[in-house]
């Protein structure tokens, strides 16, 4: 089975031909047929270097058309202004999206001020929630990466991580009961605690699964689904469904 690569073809098609067949040696075609020349086993791993050091940036939210390598292999001598621009963008965008929390905060004041003992619970409701979507956008970033998964796997997967989601948030809601008892001195605020830890877990797993995929389905990179974005949209529904709960529950 003779094995070529398009000479128009990103690189990430000749890293997976590789990695398939074990090659040394990939030709290299035109539309026709015509052999152009080949990609090396050094060629790949400057490749798969590249490709690696694109991935951490966006999923670390550090905006990649301003990032080459030297920003990690020469970090120390890269200029203040390429540092900032890098980083910045999606820096401020975030910030931008917070601010929603605020706002949402500030729609449940009522309820705050009738239950001050809420505010101790949302950190960790809300962390919890960014911490279960990371976990679930990193399996699935890493598998599509490797070609495990593809685009129309992601209703098998919403599926499968809805049960799986559901079994962690019961598990969290269980850790944190005694804590809502002990600390919120009321069995209808562990109530409300418990019950938004299920769901925030469910929700920010769920968000975790599909943004991978939404930006796949866009001919964008998955890694871009990075974990300050996910813990960002996190934050912003977790607090809405926490302090939403807490209103319809205790009034």
């Amino acid at each position: 089975h003779f094995v070529s690569i398009d000479v128009n073809a990103d690189q990430e098609e000749a890293i997976k031909l590789f990695e398939k067949y074990n090659l040394v040696a990939l030709p290299v075609t035109d539309s026709q047929g015509h052999l152009l020349g080949i990609v090396t086993v050094d060629d790949i791993i400057d490749a798969i270097r590249e490709e690696q050091t694109e991935d951490f940036t966006r999923f670390s939210a550090i905006k990649t058309k301003a990032v080459d390598l030297d920003l990690f292999t020469r970090l120390r001598e890269i200029p203040f202004r390429k540092v900032f621009r890098a980083r910045v963008t999606w820096l401020f965008f975030l910030l931008i999206m917070d601010l929603m929390v605020g706002g949402i905060i500030q729609g449940f004041q009522e309820t705050i001020a009738k239950y001050v003992v809420l505010v101790s619970f949302l950190p960790v409701l809300i962390d919890t929630a960014g911490n279960a979507g990371s976990q679930a956008a990193t399996l699935v970033i890493r598998a599509l990466a490797l070609g495990t998964v593809k685009l129309k796997d992601w209703a098998f997967l919403l599926g499968r991580e809805l049960l799986v989601a559901g079994a962690l948030g019961i598990a969290m809601g269980a850790g944190i009961s005694i804590m809502g008892i002990v600390r919120g001195k009321s069995i209808a605020i562990a109530q409300v605690v418990v019950l938004a830890m299920i769901i925030n877990v469910i929700v920010g797993s769920l968000i975790g699964v599909l943004l991978p995929f939404i930006f796949t389905r866009f001919k964008k990179d998955p890694a871009t689904a990075s974990t300050p974005l996910i813990t960002t949209l996190a934050d912003i529904f977790g607090t809405a469904i926490y302090l939403g709960i807490a209103y319809l529950m205790l009034g």
